[in-house]
């Protein structure tokens, strides 16, 4: 069993279930813990079975887990994206790639270069914006089955990666394209209300200026019946 450092802890156990007669889990909040021993022991004892067991610490009003495993599986530590922002950069492309591609062989998953080849690449061609510079699916698939730098699943992931990014890419452009009709949308209407609250304004000073004049020609007209 892998071995998580001392000075992680504490953690706090939580582990998830499959409720009865049912497709879904449940979240259950264990002991804290103070090592990784209390932790397993701790799991050992459950005696309703668990799909996932998680080592959090407390979060705001959440739990952030930390390290995960399945019954069949060792302690993994959990990866999050970082914040953007201070200048962070995405980390490297090239370790996800390795390291989802490694689960799904451990999981039994296999590809032949000579199927991969049979039939075009399923997905979209490449963005112009994010894509432009990189090869045509097709024939990066099969650049990289002669260079063979990559296993044909490493290099199926790193195509489905490419697609996401590319799918990420397109929903932002998507986004900041309606944000910005939107908010030209708006400036129209608040230059259209502003025009016609400029008009109304000239509209009631006209009217004021009318109304000075007949009650100046009244104050005359009285003035000369005295």
């Amino acid at each position: 069993m892998k071995t998580i450092a001392a000075g992680r802890f504490p953690l706090t156990l939580l582990i998830n279930r499959t409720l009865r007669d049912s497709d879904f889990e449940r979240v259950f909040i264990l002991d804290c813990h103070d090592d990784q021993a209390s932790a397993e022991a701790s799991l050992a004892a459950q005696k309703g079975g668990w799909t996932e067991a998680s080592l959090c610490v407390r979060d705001g009003w959440s739990w952030r887990a930390k390290y995960r495993r399945t019954p069949h599986s060792e302690w993994r530590q959990v990866r999050r994206w970082p914040t953007v922002k201070n200048g962070a950069r995405p980390p490297l492309f090239i370790d996800d790639v390795h390291r989802i591609a490694a689960w799904l062989e451990r999981a039994g998953v296999t590809a032949d270069w000579s199927a991969l080849l049979r039939e075009p690449w399923p997905g979209r061609e490449r963005g112009e914006e994010l894509g432009g510079s990189l090869q045509a699916p097709n024939e990066y698939l099969r650049t990289e089955e002669r260079r063979r730098e990559y296993s044909a699943v490493e290099t199926i992931v790193m195509m489905i990666v490419q697609e996401g990014i590319e799918r990420g890419a397109f929903s932002t452009r998507s986004r900041e394209m309606a944000n910005k009709e939107k908010q030209e949308q708006l400036d129209r209407m608040s230059l259209k209300t502003l025009k016609s609250l400029s008009d109304r304004t000239e509209e009631l000073e006209s009217e004021l200026e009318t109304m000075r004049e007949e009650m100046r020609r009244v104050k005359e007209s009285g003035g000369r019946h005295a």
